[in-house]
């Protein structure tokens, strides 16, 4: 049978997103900034619930390939399968009609990462998804793998050996090259093994070594850039694209080259993750941070990044249209969830024009809202022409709702409503169909 509709994997942990109060780093100022040697203090941020199993069995965890299965951050099409993951390299098969579990998809591959980004990305062009992995033991190294459609086998491309693995999220993606964006929140796989840390507590703020870029070849996986910037952390990434430096502009330099340009979510540290502790999700007034839409202009010759604020405005969980970002193309509009009002017991969705910096907002009293999810209208040329769809949640009725907003306009086109509450979750997608 065909499926058509928004797939999404949930976890009640996710609750900090819904929280009532509003927090996020003040932007800096929009014009462009060339960036030289990082300088800043120490400092911690930790998150997640502590657990007190045993150092053995901890590395056995660690090392024997023994993950979680608790696939709740993300959904993605893998081997022909609608497939729930999440940063352990364990896939969940999920029948699209049913949303029943199916068991394991097995990768059948010697790709060993113990921690995986829960954004694979897919390349249309080229036939596979992108993704990468960490793998923890007497020597660490960050994998890049593709996975060509219609299989689960991953293929490494190329590998970077650290010393300290850091903690990352997502990643990006262009034409040719894959971007890591190296938070400075790093571990020696070594306190994974104390009895009364959890996994990402053995992680600390390092905004001295600040944030480094690593530019890979998709094709040959050798490193061909590594700039740093000032320390900032980020979970998720908007879009990437290359470009001819000569089109830079007000980004920066403009003496020719290429460049590679970032779109993102950044803090200026980690205490981001303070949200995520049980204890703050079940108080009244959980974190609910955002951060900034900041732009990273990465040239290929050497020369120095560039960076601004693309619009004054909190955001978390961006998003382009997937027409764009599996084409490997440049974008103009990105949507987000917004900032929580306290006041109004709600958040915001966020619509940015990156050309023009202009925002376009929706909101509404007492309802908050769930990651956007953009679908692309059939055979258009126009970016924004298309549906943002996303689920809500109504506090004084209890119950939930899709919705449906004008690409374009941002105004509402339709709202479905269910006779109870949806837990929310991280990640969704939406898939035209799906054959079960």
């Amino acid at each position: 049978m065909s499926e058509t509709g928004l797939a999404r994997s949930r976890s009640a942990a996710s609750a900090w997103r819904t929280g009532s109060t509003a927090s996020r780093c003040s932007p800096p100022s929009r014009s462009a900034t060339a960036y030289a040697t990082p300088t800043d203090s120490s400092g911690r941020a930790r998150t997640a619930t502590r657990s007190r199993a045993n150092p053995p069995g901890r590395l056995r965890t660690l090392l024997a390939g023994d993950p979680t299965d608790n696939a709740n951050a993300n959904v993605i099409r893998l081997g022909g399968r609608l497939a729930a993951i999440t940063e352990s390299p364990v896939a969940v098969a999920v029948d699209p009609a049913t949303l029943a579990t199916e068991g394991i998809l097995e990768h059948d591959d010697e790709a060993g990462a113990q921690h995986t980004t829960a954004h694979p990305l897919h390349d249309a062009s080229r036939g596979e998804h992108v993704g990468y992995g960490e793998r923890f033991g007497l020597d660490h190294q960050y994998e890049i793998y593709r996975i060509p459609d219609g299989g689960t086998e991953r293929e490494v491309v190329g590998t970077v050996p650290v010393d300290e693995p850091a903690y990352m999220h997502s990643f990006a993606l262009t034409e040719r090259y894959a971007v890591l964006t190296e938070n400075p929140f790093t571990a020696n796989p070594l306190r994974f093994l104390h009895p009364d840390r959890s996994f990402v507590d053995a992680y600390e703020w390092h905004p001295e070594s600040g944030t480094r870029f690593i530019v890979l070849d998709r094709t040959t996986g050798a490193v061909v850039a590594e700039p740093r910037v000032p320390a900032f952390f980020t979970f998720h990434h908007a879009n990437a694209f290359e470009r001819e430096r000569t089109e830079a502009g007000a980004e920066g330099d403009s003496d020719g080259g290429n460049e590679i340009v970032v779109d993102l979510v950044a803090y200026d540290d980690a205490d981001v993750l303070d949200g995520l502790y049980l204890d703050d999700i079940g108080s009244s007034t959980p974190d609910a941070s955002t951060g900034e839409l900041r732009r990273y202009c990465l040239p290929l010759d050497g020369g120095r990044v560039t960076g601004r604020t693309l619009a004054d405005v909190g955001i978390e969980f961006p998003q382009v249209s997937p027409a764009v970002a599996t084409a490997m193309e440049p974008h103009r509009y990105v949507y987000g969830q917004g900032d929580t009002d306290a006041d109004r017991n709600a958040n915001e969705l966020v619509k940015v024009d990156t050309e023009a910096g202009d925002v376009q907002t929706w909101a509404e009293r007492g309802v908050y809202a769930g990651e956007p999810t953009f679908v692309p209208a059939p055979d258009t040329a126009s970016e924004d022409d298309g549906l943002v769809l996303s689920i809500l949640l109504d506090i004084n009725a209890e119950q939930s709702a899709l919705l449906a907003l004008d690409g374009r306009s941002f105004e509402e086109r339709a709202r479905a409503i269910v006779p109870h509450s949806i837990p929310f979750g991280f990640h969704g997608r939406y898939f035209e169909e799906f054959e079960s």
